[in-house]
């Protein structure tokens, strides 16, 4: 019989050409002859058994005595009890279908029997051969970082294979089956591709050798990989860059390809059917899908503009497990002071390295080697990037490094306005921008680049940096008795804290605390930069904040004061590098025959609390910081 009964004439010419329709062959004749032992599967057909059965009865040559074979449910009974089902082989033991109408449920050993009982030698049952369900499954491969790609996009480029899991491979068991040649005409599994416009491709090209088949492959173990250096049947990949040598075209479009393996042996496709359908996940593997981008770099960030004071975020989409360069650009003339100051990256995240910084700001950071080869990638600072300039400028030539001490440390003598980013086994990469109360206000250009030898990868996005505001109000007619609860509310959208203190007659110069222990605001200045002696309100999600004041037992003189919020901790006399609001209050004193109490204060309500903002009241505006009005200010 032969090996192939049938497959397409056409096959190798289709080979020549990867691009081309294939149709695979039908099916396989793979190893039918069944020895003692052997698997067989659900579906196969033609197989002879003969020598399984001889083996099992003893040795009795060709004329069989018995061709019964036994199932039982329970292995521990198969000597004292008869089988739970029998198949008599008499008439079909050279030419064998494993049926699913008789072993669809009864998979596992079968044995030799004789009349109602096991066949047994020395103590042992003699098993004739192992029935299994098959199943098939195919993940498509990224042979460079050995991970599965299966479903996701890849750069056209990368080399992929195909990884074939399923339990078949005893078929190719020599020791059990034959014949078995340990060559490809043992195969028995189609690999199927198809492009997107509906082709189906009967091989795939490889930059080094060529086109290679999918079809009849001899899957010899589990798993097995289509294209792997370490698979001597088929160790060449599917190079998903490869250009023709006519047109200079790519040979594989960018796009989504569809993919799935069957198994064609011994015809166990057309035997073995769900409902008159192919068997997924049996016969026929599930449809999978890989699609194919260009080699390109993508950057996007997460918001287009943000207060400053809050972070944003930046993704990189490219190649899987790839350094790729990212900097703020053209930032090298700021100074890194107030107001003067870019975003910079977020330490500590997975995936992204910084250079170390020098305590040097001039003259480039100290400990670096640097070299004049484009595409450098051992340091980030080092790069040197995509420009017109001569000499070609460095990443850090082009970023902020800080003149003062405190700028230098923050913005790590420029270190931490680049990285060396290195993307995730999907391509892609988050990283997080910070900007302060010292960020400058304008529009900055993020740009992510590689150089691979050849050519330039690359791509930018811009960020606004814009002001944050600061607001209070309270509520009422600003005109309060002592005792009375006072509830102040506002926004802040720079910080996740607001500062508060108070200033007015007969208070330190440069700000009282609004609430100190003894509430003896006289007696307590605030202290510029020490939070503590500040009260601390914080910052919802939608930027409101509040606090309630008890002002049961403060000491305080009847008269207006203003009580100033702030996104820092800083006095009265170092307003200039913040942003803050204030609101005036009238504070009376309480009537003699009129004492208050803490039945004053709202039903529920503590003397000194916080929570969720209010509505506020109608009629605050914001002003210059004139008594009675709301004041933003931004430096």
């Amino acid at each position: 019989m032969s090996r192939l009964l049938f497959i397409t004439i056409s096959m190798l010419a289709l080979l020549i050409f990867a691009g081309i329709p294939a149709v695979s062959a039908e099916y396989y004749t793979v190893a039918p002859d069944i020895r003692q032992g052997g698997t067989v599967f659900i579906g196969e057909q033609d197989l002879n058994v003969t020598s399984a059965l001889v083996n099992a009865q003893g040795g009795l040559g060709t004329g069989l005595t018995n061709t019964t074979i036994g199932w039982w449910a329970s292995p521990v009974s198969i000597t004292s009890s008869a089988p739970t089902r029998t198949i008599d082989l008499s008439t079909r033991y050279r030419s064998f279908t494993v049926a699913p109408l008789d072993f669809v449920g009864y998979t596992g050993n079968w044995y030799a029997t004789n009349s109602s009982a096991a066949v047994v030698r020395n103590g042992v049952p003699q098993q004739v051969f192992s029935v299994a369900d098959p199943y098939i499954d195919i993940k498509i491969w990224d042979l460079d970082m050995e991970y599965d790609m299966t479903g996701r996009c890849v750069p056209r480029g990368e080399p992929l294979g195909f990884r074939i899991e399923t339990n078949m491979y005893p078929a190719l068991d020599a020791d059990r089956r034959g014949p078995v040649y340990n060559n490809e005409s043992d195969g028995f599994i189609d690999i199927h591709v198809k492009t997107e416009s509906g082709a189906r491709l009967s091989g795939l090209y490889n930059l080094e050798t060529g086109v290679h088949t999918l079809l009849q492959q001899n899957v010899s173990r589990q798993p097995w990989t289509w294209g792997s250096p370490s698979n001597p049947s088929s160790p060449y990949n599917w190079s998903t860059g490869a250009r023709d040598p006519e047109t200079d075209d790519y040979r594989y479009p960018v796009g989504t390809y569809t993919v799935w393996a069957h198994s064609g042996l011994n015809n166990m496709k057309d035997n073995y059917k769900n409902a008159g359908a192919d068997y997924t996940g049996k016969t026929v593997s599930q449809t999978y899908t890989i699609t194919l981008v260009p080699d390109t770099v993508k950057i996007e960030a997460n918001k287009d503009s943000v207060v400053r004071g809050k972070p944003f975020s930046v993704t990189i989409t490219g190649h899987p497990r790839t350094i790729y360069h990212l900097w703020v650009m053209h930032t090298s003339a700021m100074k890194g002071d107030y107001n003067d100051q870019p975003p910079f990256i977020n330490q500590q995240q997975d995936g992204v390295r910084f250079d170390t910084p020098s305590a040097i700001p001039d003259g480039g950071p100290t400990g670096y080697t640097y070299s004049k080869v484009a595409g450098m990638m051992n340091t980030s600072g080092g790069y040197l990037y995509q420009n017109e300039r001569s000499p070609a400028l460095r990443v850090w030539d082009d970023v902020a490094h800080g003149e003062t001490a405190k700028a230098i440390a923050t913005l790590g003598n420029g270190s931490y306005l680049s990285a060396n980013v290195t993307t995730s086994v999907s391509g892609t990469r988050t990283v997080e921008f910070l900007t302060t109360n010292w960020t400058k206000t304008q529009k900055y250009i993020i740009r992510v680049e590689k150089f691979d030898g050849v050519q330039y990868k690359s791509d930018e996005v811009d960020v606004k940096v814009e002001n944050s505001t600061v607001t209070i109000m309270a509520d009422g007619n600003q005109s309060y008795t002592l005792g009375d609860m006072i509830k102040f509310s506002g926004t802040n959208t720079g910080t996740y804290r607001t500062y508060l203190f108070l200033a007015g007659p007969g208070l330190p110069s440069n700000g009282a605390q609004i609430n100190p222990t003894d509430r003896n605001p006289q007696a307590h200045p605030v202290v510029n930069d020490d939070r503590s002696t500040f009260r601390n309100v914080d910052v919802n999600g939608d930027n409101s904040w509040y606090w309630k004041w008890g002002t049961w037992n403060v000491t305080l003189d009847a008269g207006t004061y203003t009580v100033y919020a702030v996104d820092q901790p800083k006095d009265k006399d170092h307003l200039a590098t913040t942003t803050f609001g204030t609101v005036s209050i009238i504070i009376e004193k309480p009537l003699a025959s009129s004492p208050a109490s803490r039945s004053s204060f709202a039903g529920g309500d503590s003397p000194d609390t916080t929570g969720n903002a209010e509505a506020s009241p109608s009629g605050i505006t914001r002003g210059n910081g004139e008594a009675g009005e709301t004041v933003v200010k931004s430096a």
